[in-house]
């Protein structure tokens, strides 16, 4: 049985009675190294959801294969890609979220009518419902989403 990452969420805002918390969401494919206090401090002070982002610096590795998060001089997404074939941006979204305690009628929108397999998806229709933010951090991150770059990852942290 499949269970996608949306309806997870709100069984566990369900099940745990988040409904007035905030939410820290991260996917387990990827290995960060940034401060996560400083991702929390930099949520306060906007007061906004927030999104963590990587700049890879080359379009050619974000096509087809990331999210892509489009920023103003505010740090704002503006506008998200998920999975670009063209993409308009370096930043790399990593799946690392936090929301504010207002996500789960904000989810439960987006469920009843849009594609609830990809957390990309959620983050482009989430920038035009609500201001949305990107934390954006200059520690490695290290893809993990297969064996192969599991391995490699696993090798990197050996020689460390």
């Amino acid at each position: 049985m499949k269970i996608v990452w949306e309806q997870l969420k709100t069984f566990a805002i369900n099940q745990q009675n988040l409904n007035n918390e905030e939410l820290l969401t991260i996917a387990g494919d990827n290995l960060v190294q940034f401060d996560f206090q400083e991702f929390y401090i930099q949520f306060q002070q906007y007061n906004q959801h927030t999104i963590a982002v990587y700049d890879i610096q080359d379009l050619k590795k974000v096509r087809n294969k990331h999210g892509v998060a489009i920023v103003n001089q505010n740090n704002q997404v503006t506008d998200f890609q998920e999975k670009p074939q063209e993409p308009k941006s370096t930043l790399k979204s990593i799946c690392c979220y936090l929301f504010k305690p207002n996500i789960k009628p904000l989810l439960e929108t987006y469920l009843q009518s849009n594609n609830p397999d990809a957390t990309g998806f959620f983050i482009q229709w989430l920038i035009h419902q609500t201001p949305t933010y990107a934390f954006q951090f200059q520690e490695p991150v290290y893809d993990i989403g297969d064996l192969e770059l599991y391995h490699r990852t696993n090798r990197i942290f050996s020689e460390i």
